[in-house]
């Protein structure tokens, strides 16, 4: 989907960044710490040990780790509920990582299993990060919400970038003639966000281009060297 500007012949693209120059979100000023270890797609999230049982045991101690391994033997509703209650008790806000694999990937809180799931690695954040980056004191629960929502959008970016789901913005200063002019790649979509919305096409445009006159964008399907009539429809609401 192109958007053409019907005064100046100008045209642009949300696409598919084809060379795959996204960044890893997991490289940027991140409120949780997250460790895989699935098929070496390990996040780079700092040094930790190779493995999970590792890891775990650095961060709740040889008996807690026990006590997370068989949780039923212990007060825990579920492995879950084990993971956070043993988590708090060390200072974290800790939750496991199931991975979902058929085709595409797909990274999320939980402790789903079966032939698709694995339970392939964590995410949590230190309490005193927590009071730090919200200027709280106590911890109540419509913090923590908070906190595992944001844990949720990490994962959801972060599942963006193992699949590929990146985007560039492409400027044609003239759409006659099919040269691109200009791009801008490494973009990630938020979930309300779709490439062929002509609304999000322009809301990234005018974010990179010197662009402007909205309301003389209008959609179409191809660039052509004979311009071709754009589809009916506007950049307005």
């Amino acid at each position: 989907m192109y958007l053409i500007n019907l005064k100046t012949n100008e045209a642009v693209q949300l696409s598919y960044d084809s060379y795959g120059c996204g960044e890893n979100p997991r490289e940027w000023d991140n409120l949780a710490t997250l460790w895989l270890f699935d098929d070496g797609s390990n996040s780079d999230d700092g040094k930790h040990p190779q493995n999970m049982e590792d890891s775990l045991i650095q961060l709740l101690g040889e008996n807690d780790y026990a006590q997370l391994i068989n949780p039923s033997s212990h007060r825990f509703e579920n492995f879950r509920d084990a993971f956070y209650q043993l988590g708090y008790k060390h200072g974290y806000l800790l939750q496991p990582v199931t991975r979902f694999k058929h085709t595409q990937v797909q990274y999320y809180r939980g402790t789903d299993a079966g032939f698709d799931y694995a339970i392939c690695g964590m995410i949590f954040v230190s309490l005193k990060d927590i009071r730090q980056e919200y200027h709280v004191s106590r911890i109540t629960k419509a913090v923590r919400c908070h906190v595992l929502e944001v844990f949720d959008d990490e994962l959801k970016l972060f599942t963006n970038y193992a699949n590929g789901e990146v985007y560039s913005i492409d400027y044609y200063a003239d759409a006659s003639n099919l040269e691109l002019t200009d791009s801008v790649s490494g973009i990630y979509l938020s979930d309300n966000e779709f490439p062929d919305d002509p609304q999000v096409i322009f809301r990234y445009a005018e974010d990179y281009f010197d662009i402007s006159d909205k309301d003389s964008w209008v959609p179409a399907k191809t660039l052509n060297k004979v311009f071709l009539e754009p589809d009916i429809a506007t950049v307005k609401n």
